[in-house]
């Protein structure tokens, strides 16, 4: 499919602490797309992913992090805590399922840019996954309006 990067989670048995996985499971999760908008350096900036996961196992991501950002939260994905006041960028890929993130909808933060994001500009985001292996994915930076990828 057009647009469609893919990553390989090499440590897929790890995620699930077995090594009963053969290799017709499939350890291959799809990032259908990362973007996010402008923004200026101590401001906020909200980050839309599209995965798909084509294992047979969930992928938990316990946390996100990047070198952009003071720290990264999130919305609508399910995680919460109380005691905190904001919501972890904690999130779950179903098995054979697909998670989108979009305006208006579940998404990602990053809080306290260091930066400047520029149209065009690539930004690292970390995902800190169940089984303690992380996952860096790019994020590009689209001008306002630009929906497709």
């Amino acid at each position: 499919m057009r647009g469609i990067r893919g990553i390989l989670i090499a440590a897929a048995a790890s995620v699930v602490g077995s090594s009963a996985l053969r290799a017709q499971d499939a350890d291959i999760m799809l990032l259908r797309e990362a973007w996010t908008l402008p923004a200026h350096a101590g401001d906020s900036a909200h980050v839309y992913i599209t995965f798909q996961n084509e294992t047979r196992i969930p992928f938990a991501v316990l946390a996100v992090t990047s070198t952009v950002a003071a720290k990264v939260g999130g919305s609508g994905l399910g995680a919460q805590i109380a005691d905190v006041g904001w919501e972890p960028s904690a999130f779950l890929v179903p098995a054979h399922g697909i998670i989108t993130m979009r305006p208006n909808g579940a998404h990602l933060t990053l809080h306290g840019l260091t930066r400047n994001l520029q149209t065009n500009d690539e930004i690292p985001l970390t995902l800190h996954a169940l089984g303690g292996f992380a996952v860096t994915i790019t994020v590009k930076v689209r001008r306002a309006g630009v929906e497709a990828f």
